[in-house]
């Protein structure tokens, strides 16, 4: 009963994060997002769309020329293009420094290859990073019950910054820190196999954790020189499982130089540099409230602080039980190459450079693998664990998850606009007024499904409480004596649709918004993309495409001319 009573616990763990990745995804897609997933890794017109994922309607979500989205749009466009061999590359910002971190762009591509896709969709990447952080929040919350600690330690970890944020924008930090995670804890188990393929996956998701097989190797080396009993080949053969992902590991880079003709490290710009010299340039100006982000605010010196004093916990419970193992002379505990690499880590990113150290977002995302680090320390030397750590770790979770919660808030159903149009939306006004002639003339040119319906898409779309979703090109003419006005909100005209029952009930009033790239000019004609999202018993509906003016009415209420705006063959 006891074992039910503990997996009962672990499993709610399991559940709480799962929770709250799916209200985040499910509220940026609505908000951010306008609506499409497929956007969710925030890709910029700056580095445009590869070829085949265009293809395959991918478009981009940021428009104007400065706006150029976040590191998720090259991680998931490599996941279709493995090996660098087609237009991918040049839509990466620093090809080199991104194809070594191919770990999840690799896991999911198998993912898709295995579920019978013809390339890696959205859905299938970012399930493949879900996967990975409720595998790792299982075990970890596991091995904290097994050594009588609570299981819901492990949420620190599963819902922090690191963790959720990359999931959400489909960065790699969260499926490396997975996958570290668990290979630490196969390592621990002596599960070596299991902790080669893991810590392989984990090292070409993030390098730096590379540092672990290294250390466990020169672990080994040390006490077969002590023992005098190094024998070349023996040693091979017995540390084989270590040497094959530092083989792959080293393989891989060889590849990138060879194929990129640089090195990755020649295009990190300022992501390392010399110890707490940006820490310390960051919290000087955060101090005069100088911060070229965020000048007037309190939120970067308190992330500085709390980064600092994260890493001095680190170490402080590193040394607290290594010192015990040192002084026993226990030379080959397994905890010692594992503290060797954590503590090699942390004077990393003490060295964080401007890149990483000018937001929170940079430094804490690499940091949130400490969330996991401490309390498996802690179970080792068998203390209690603290209640100031536990309050500490608390306000962590809160302060930092502002982040996201600033990023889904409903008020960035207005904000879309602005985000994703091809100008400067500011330089409209507030409000205009409503239109008297509301003629429009709309015809469908072509239509291509979203995705497939291989499983993963199906439960992604349920997640987000979506039916099938098609992109319809469509041209649309202003055939009115006015101008389709632009403004911040109220009377800003988009392009939409209803679906109508057979006999005239309308069955779906507000359809998906499609932004108008700029004014339309009476008379003028345009070709646009937009998305449409099918309701289930959509066979039996006619769909009816019309502008709508936010705030006045819907064209097609007001147009009396017979337009071609229908289609019923679904």
């Amino acid at each position: 009963m006891q074992i039910l009573k503990n997996y009962k616990y672990i499993l709610a763990v399991v559940f709480i994060t799962f929770l709250v990745a799916f209200s985040y995804i499910r509220i940026y897609t609505v908000t951010e997002l306008g609506g499409d997933f497929n956007k969710h890794f925030l890709p910029a017109n700056m580095f445009g769309v590869p070829q085949a994922l265009k293809d395959q309607g991918l478009d981009t979500l940021y428009k104007l020329p400065e706006q150029s989205g976040w590191d998720g749009q090259f991680y998931y466009y490599i996941s279709n293009d493995i090996l660098g061999v087609s237009d991918v590359p040049k839509h990466c910002d620093a090809d080199a420094y991104r194809y070594q971190r191919i770990g999840l762009p690799l896991l999911a591509n198998i993912l898709a290859k295995v579920t019978f896709q013809d390339y890696t969709s959205p859905a299938t990447y970012y399930m493949t990073s879900l996967l990975l952080i409720l595998a790792a929040t299982f075990f970890f919350a596991k091995f904290l019950s097994d050594r009588g600690y609570s299981p819901y330690l492990s949420l620190f970890w599963s819902l922090g910054l690191g963790t959720q944020l990359t999931l959400l924008n489909g960065l790699p930090d969260a499926a490396a820190d997975s996958l570290a995670l668990l290979a630490i804890l196969a390592y621990i188990y002596n599960r070596k196999w299991l902790f080669s393929i893991l810590i392989l996956f984990a090292s070409l998701s993030r390098e730096a954790f590379a540092i672990f097989p290294i250390m466990i190797l020169l672990q080994q080396m040390y006490i077969a020189y002590r023992n005098k009993m190094f024998n070349p080949f023996l040693f091979i053969k017995n540390e084989i499982s270590v040497i094959i992902p530092l083989a792959f590991f080293g393989a891989w880079r060889i590849y990138i130089l060879k194929h990129f003709l640089m090195t990755p490290s020649e295009q990190a710009a300022n992501i390392l540099g010399l110890p707490l010299v940006s820490f310390f340039k960051y919290l000087g100006l955060s101090l005069q409230f100088k911060h070229p982000l965020v000048p007037n605010s309190w939120s970067e010196l308190i992330g500085l602080i709390y980064f600092i004093i994260l890493l001095s916990i680190a170490v402080a419970v590193i040394w607290s039980v290594s010192k015990k193992i040192l002084h026993e002379r226990d030379y080959a505990n397994k905890l010692l190459p594992i503290s060797s690499g954590f503590i090699i880590l942390v004077f990393l990113y003490l060295s964080f450079g401007d890149t990483v150290m000018m937001h929170h977002t940079g430094y804490m995302k690499a940091s949130t693998i400490f969330f996991f680090m401490i309390p498996v320390y802690f179970t080792m030397s068998t203390k209690k664990f603290p209640i100031l750590l536990f309050l500490f770790f608390l306000f962590g979770l809160i302060n930092f998850n502002k982040e996201i919660i600033n990023r889904i808030h409903p008020n960035n159903i207005a904000n879309h606009a602005l985000t994703v149009r091809t100008f400067d939306i500011t330089k409209f006004p507030e409000k205009v007024e409503c239109l008297s002639d509301f003629s429009y003339e709309v015809k469908i040119l072509s239509e291509k499904e979203i995705g497939n319906n291989n499983p993963i898409n199906l439960i992604v779309q349920k997640m987000l409480g979506h039916n099938k979703q098609k992109l319809l090109t469509i041209e649309l003419k202003n055939t009115s004596t006015e101008i389709w006005p632009i403004s911040k909100g109220f009377g800003i005209v988009n392009m939409s649709y209803h679906w109508v029952a057979k006999d005239g009930v309308t069955v779906v009033q507000d359809g998906v918004r499609t932004m108008l790239p700029r004014e339309i000019k009476a008379g003028e004609k345009i070709v646009l993309d937009m998305i449409v999202e099918f309701p289930s018993n959509s066979e039996n509906l006619i769909l009816k495409l019309s502008p709508v003016q936010e705030g006045c009415t819907w064209f097609i209420q007001k147009n009396k001319r017979k337009i071609n705006a229908t289609k019923s063959n679904y």
